[in-house]
């Protein structure tokens, strides 16, 4: 999995994460930034903090800048302010305060698919603007950035602008207009397919909301266009417009230098530029009928790409040369687990144990550009592969053994060990495309629960795109950590419903949690056997009150009522400052004939975030993966290796 090595931030996506310390009040800014700059510019008249403008003639141009610019290094104290070209014209500009927040949590149970993908491509958040005078810009608040907008002449031909004490290197650009007009390969009118957009006919309400969430930010209004129309120079607007005027023209400015860079390749290798255009906007076909933006959503990932593109010092089959290494530097492919052990089958009659033995499932997307085989298998399975041609931007799922197999596709039984192993091991999985291959962990068999009883570890949030990419867990807060502890309760003389077996087992889970946090909004959510048929779906509120989700889940509610009277409906909650802790009784039935308990945790806590055991869930699953916890070894029944 390559493509995700950290790269200088340039102009483009990172323009809103400024340096410097505009958050200070102006007499410790006015230390700062003489420290930082009479180290930087020691000796010297002046030198770029910026790599390079890309400007348009007769366009606005959004620059970030940073406390420098008001700073005389040679009087150690501030300047005057004003942007200059080379030959001494000023050009008119303005200063703004841009500040980028996070948007309010938009799903809460019962959180359809599309409300859930809101957040497969990181945080909403919300940027805004308002112009500043030069006074205001030198004590901003530590969440605002600062950036300059310049109105340039019609005509320029200025290597270099002053942006008050610094001298920034400037690249003039071509309209896309003035391009269309003068290169008949690139006008949409005459059927050029320089413009082709890349969702095709993928049309789902998911990918809808998730392009109109990302056309309504300045920095990722360019990929949206790309997906929906091919950011063609002529278009009918699809999107809403960005009502802020500053942001809007951001947006836009982004929108041209991502039209100049992919028009020159493709003038230059039209297959190339293809190619790569599918890359940047790409979407796969995860499950039947769910498609997913599947683009490197990392800024660095893009920002390098487009300077490179843009630079008019690079030779065009230079610039071909590091459009395909961006290329070669993306993911082949991406494997996930989906579910750990909710799928059980029969072992035969000389298995070691004679029970029966969870199937895992992964699933595997091919993300490159061609038909590959893929296949899925134990890393240490003696049997032969099974590859399937995978086409680009499908997935394939497979249900494998999660012991390992011999030559005759025969479970395995490791020499001295039965098929229960330790609470915390691990198979390794190995999912592989053509010469590509990645090594996934999965619960390995049932999980055998002993006392005091088996602990979770921290629920993990839903996936997002760069994790699922990646194959890395994701994180949360600590102030919204969850864990659980699955037990058996020791019989009461004072609880009499202790007594009873269906009450013995027991869920403990515990919720961390802001002391302004909304409790109304939080919940747990229990599921029970197989995923997408489950045995039971519990609903739990921090005031105890547990609801069957279904009609077959409040009749498992109600005869637990009629076992324990009406106290056995609801949970015992305890609220501390900073956390719930919260006891449920194991649904009725939930334990199998075998002793084998499938189960999956979710937390949706107030901010609408869901977090889950026994591993993170991507946004179209509906239900959580499946842990196999054997319940007889409580009592030693079950022979530990």
């Amino acid at each position: 999995m390559s493509g995700y090595a950290g790269t200088t931030l340039v102009q483009g996506a990172a323009v809103f994460v400024l340096c410097g310390v505009c958050g200070l009040t102006q007499s410790a800014w006015s230390q700062a930034v003489r420290r930082s700059v009479e180290s930087a510019n020691e000796n010297e008249d002046a030198r770029p903090v910026f790599s390079r403008i890309d400007a348009i003639a007769g366009s606005r141009i959004i620059v970030p800048i940073d406390a420098s610019v008001f700073f005389d290094a040679r009087s150690k104290s501030i300047a005057d302010f004003a942007v200059l070209l080379e030959d001494g014209t000023r050009l008119t500009h303005t200063l703004h305060a841009v500040r980028v927040q996070s948007a309010v949590g938009t799903y809460v149970e019962p959180a359809t698919t599309p409300v859930r993908m809101l957040h497969w491509l990181g945080s909403e958040v919300k940027t805004t603007s308002r112009e500043v005078t030069r006074e205001e810009a030198l004590s901003l608040p530590g969440e605002d950035s600062l950036v300059i907008a310049i109105d340039p002449p019609a005509r320029a031909a200025s290597s270099t602008i002053w942006i008050g004490t610094q001298r920034v290197p400037v690249q003039w650009l071509p309209a896309i207009a003035t391009m269309v007009q003068t290169e008949s390969g690139l006008d949409p009118a005459t059927g050029s397919r320089a413009w082709q957009p890349t969702r095709g006919p993928m049309n789902t309400v998911a990918i809808s909301d998730l392009l109109a969430a990302q056309a309504a930010e300045p920095l990722t209004r360019w990929r949206a266009r790309l997906v929906e129309d091919g950011l063609s120079p002529i278009h009918d607007e699809r999107f809403a417009p960005i009502n802020d005027p500053l942001l809007s023209v951001f947006g836009e400015q982004l929108i041209q230098r991502w039209q100049i860079a992919l028009a020159r390749l493709y003038l230059h290798d039209a297959k190339l530029a293809t190619r790569l255009r599918a890359a940047l906007g790409q979407l796969a076909e995860v499950e039947p009928g769910v498609i997913v933006p599947a683009w490197n959503p990392l800024p660095q990932a893009t920002d390098r790409l487009l300077s490179d593109l843009l630079d008019s010092r690079i030779a065009p089959q230079r610039r071909a040369e590091l459009a395909e290494q961006w290329l070669r530097e993306q993911p082949a492919f991406t494997a996930w687990v989906r579910d750990d052990g909710g799928v059980l089958v029969e072992k035969d009659a000389d298995s070691v144990d004679g029970r029966r033995t969870p199937l895992a499932t992964i699933a595997l997307t091919n993300l490159s550009a061609t038909e590959e085989l893929a296949w899925i298998a134990p890393r240490d399975s003696a049997a032969a592969p099974d590859p399937r041609p995978l086409e680009p931007r499908k997935t394939l799922a497979v249900a494998t053994p999660v012991m390992p197999l011999d030559a005759a596709g025969q479970q395995m039984a490791q020499r001295g060990v039965t098929a229960m192993l330790a609470p915390d091991s691990r198979r390794d999985i190995t999912a592989t495309l053509g010469n590509d291959a990645v090594r996934l962990s999965v619960i390995d068999g049932p999980i055998a629960i002993t006392p005091p009883g088996l602990a979770t570890g921290v629920f993990a949030r839903d996936m997002r795109l760069a994790e699922w990419l990646s194959a890395t867990t994701p994180t949360d807060e600590p102030a919204w950590a969850t864990a659980a502890m699955f037990f058996r309760a020791a019989p009461s003389p004072s609880d009499p419903g202790t007594t009873n077996p269906r009450r013995l087992w027991q869920i403990f889970v515990e919720c961390a949690m802001p002391a302004d946090a909304d409790r109304s909004r939080e919940s747990i959510w229990i599921y029970t056997g197989t995923p997408g048929a489950a045995a039971a779906v519990w609903r739990v509120s921090l005031d105890g009150t547990i609801t069957g989700m279904r009609a077959q889940d409040r009749e498992l509610t109600d005869s637990l009522g009629e076992d324990l009277g009406s106290g056995g409906r609801r949970a015992e909650v305890i609220m501390l400052d900073g956390r719930a802790m919260v006891r449920i009784p194991l649904p009725p039935g939930a334990i199998e004939e075998d002793g084998l308990v499938r189960i999956g945790l979710v937390r949706m806590d107030a901010r609408g975030v869901r977090s889950a055991w026994p591993r993170a869930l991507t946004p179209w699953q509906d239900e959580p993966s499946r842990a196999v916890v054997d319940t007889r070894a409580w009592d030693g029944r079950v022979e530990r290796p």
